[in-house]
């Protein structure tokens, strides 16, 4: 049975880490995963939000990834955005209207 103390977690993390990320943007971006927030963002350290074409590959692999200075949410290759950081990071967010995003998020920050 100590199998299932491996495998349960896993289970989860992997079921967790395979849905596309969904955002809200208020004082901070929020990013949730199957409505689990997993990260916030004050919108103050946000330098720029832009639409994007993500590979796999370009991340090593699907899931949750860390390369070249970015925390990289990808379930599946595809239409994603871009948020740079103030710090020097970026996220890359898989999803399905990434210009959207950045139209709504624009009007939210304005002014």
């Amino acid at each position: 049975q100590w199998f299932l103390l491996v495998l349960i977690p896993v289970a989860i993390m992997v079921w967790l880490f395979s849905a596309k990320p969904s955002l809200s943007v208020q004082e901070n971006l929020e990013i949730r995963l199957r409505g689990v927030k997993v990260l916030t963002v004050p919108v103050g350290a946000i330098e720029s939000v832009a639409p994007i074409h993500v590979k796999a590959r370009d991340y090593g692999g699907w899931g949750l990834r860390y390369a070249s200075n970015t925390l990289a949410f990808i379930p599946s290759s595809g239409a994603a955005v871009l948020i740079k950081l103030d710090w020097g990071e970026a996220l890359a967010l898989r999803m399905d209207n990434p210009e959207d995003f950045v139209a709504s998020y624009q009007l939210e920050t304005a002014g």
